[in-house]
């Protein structure tokens, strides 16, 4: 771990700051950017579980349409 020059806009503030890095050379996330990360995730993991269900939706629909009651199964 150390500590560089980033160049980039810190609440609404553009210039070179004191920023840690990593083992790998990479700026380590500030608590804004790991929210944003966290959101992110949030959101995906929303849209695969609506996914989800709008293809269960269409299954039980699809059984239905072939005489199956899903829930019996």
């Amino acid at each position: 771990m150390g500590l560089g020059l980033w160049q980039g806009s810190y609440k609404q503030v553009e210039r070179a700051w004191l920023r840690w890095y990593g083992e790998s050379g990479n700026w380590l996330p500030t608590p804004a950017e790991t929210a944003a990360l966290v959101e992110q995730e949030r959101l995906r993991e929303q849209q695969r579980a609506d996914a989800a269900e709008a293809e269960l939706a269409q299954l039980k629909s699809l059984l239905q349409a072939k005489g199956i009651d899903p829930t019996a199964l």
